[in-house]
């Protein structure tokens, strides 16, 4: 194993073997380092990831040292341990680096592993802030078309209102959408959290068109259709 002193706050080091489970003792978060090793094949090592809600983080994983870890492999899941994110030379050489937005506030668990689960060797993992892309809070405009809001990846609780001048939960955060007035959205895609997801009239709710991944329903309204399997639907 390969050995490391340093006073710096942001670096820790793996002690004692990684689980590969969420019983792990090892924490960082944004700006920390980890560094740690495989120790045989088929060793996966389970690190905690601090991370907020809207907030977009690059995570890496490079082989390091003498006994450096040939080709690292990078897994992502989320507090339930559903997989969210992997990658495997996306950075330098033969390194894993991903990015991904939180969609809560709390813990992911970073999973270090290699190709196939076949090597062994060290490693160090970095988590930095990466530049966020996405718009924390806005504003939709549209004058035509057919129309859609997707947030179907998403696993936090969300309240989507499809209504114009109305503020929306979205993303893991809250009241961070609107839609201008006369703006006209017929569609919408919603996560699996426990959602509640507000209808407009929609050319007299002919072309409205929602669907919940939570409950994995399709559910088109024509005037007439139930609805069944939604989490919560309103229509005004």
């Amino acid at each position: 194993m390969l050995s490391y002193n340093s006073v710096e706050k942001a670096l820790y080091a793996e002690m004692d073997d990684a689980p590969d489970y969420v019983n792990t003792p090892y924490t960082i978060s944004a700006g920390d380092k980890f560094l740690g090793g495989l120790w045989r094949e088929y060793d996966v090592d389970y690190v905690k990831l601090q991370v907020e809600a809207g907030v977009t983080y690059t995570i890496s994983m490079d082989g390091v040292g003498s006994d450096a870890l040939e080709n690292p492999f990078l897994v992502l899941r989320d507090t339930d341990l559903y997989y969210v994110a992997s990658d495997d030379d996306s950075g330098s050489g033969y390194n894993a680096e991903l990015t991904f937005t939180a969609t809560y506030s709390g813990i992911y668990y970073i999973c270090a592993e290699s190709w196939v689960e076949r090597s062994d060797g060290d490693y160090i993992i970095s988590v930095d802030e990466a530049a966020n892309l996405n718009p924390v809070s806005f504003t939709i405009i549209d004058n035509g078309g057919n129309d859609s809001i997707d947030f179907n990846s998403v696993n936090a609780d969300q309240k989507n209102s499809l209504v114009a001048e109305t503020y929306s939960d979205v993303n893991g955060l809250i009241g961070n959408m609107t839609i201008m007035r006369d703006t006209v959205i017929e569609n919408a895609y919603s996560g699996s959290g426990n959602d509640e997801l507000i209808g407009n009239d929609a050319d007299s709710f002919v072309d409205l068109r929602i669907q919940d991944s939570g409950a994995g329903t399709l559910v088109s309204y024509d005037g007439g259709s139930s609805l069944i399997n939604a989490d919560d639907f309103t229509f005004v």
